[in-house]
């Protein structure tokens, strides 16, 4: 397994003290940031489709809790079927890709872009109700 390298010289020395060239810490860190990365995607895909975490358990048959465990850093009990119930309730899919060791940190933080700017791009967008209610207050 590969280590990882890094832009800031402070991060790379900060891992390299605590991961360093150990097999079975490299491994452990690549897993707590997958974990990391799909509770942060889920995060983002609730709050990018306007929901709380109440709203989205009520969608899928949870509670507000088991919501807030998926989005957690550092969960590691993310099943496939959960991760399929809560794309299925705001219209997506899961896909799972298998991807060569030196491609899957540069996608994954593409996907990790995207998702932000697209979150950013909708907040900043008001919504028919957000322009009706500032209607309404001038109107007052």
């Amino acid at each position: 397994m590969a280590r990882r390298r890094f832009k800031s010289p402070d991060l790379q020395r900060s891992y390299d003290r605590s991961v360093g060239t150990d097999a079975g810490r490299i491994g452990a860190y690549e897993e707590a940031l997958a974990d990391a990365e799909v509770g942060m995607m889920v995060h983002e895909l609730r709050i990018f489709e306007g929901l709380t975490q109440a709203q989205l358990a009520e969608r899928i048959g949870t509670t507000a809790s088991a919501i807030s465990r998926v989005e957690s850093a550092d969960y590691r009990g993310h099943s496939l079927a959960m991760l399929r119930r809560i794309a299925g309730a705001v219209g997506r899919k899961v896909a799972i890709r298998f991807l060569p060791e030196d491609e899957k940190i540069e996608l994954s933080a593409r996907v990790a872009n995207r998702s932000r700017r697209k979150a950013v791009k909708k907040r900043a967008t008001p919504g028919k109700a957000g322009r009706a209610g500032s209607r309404m207050r001038r109107s007052a």
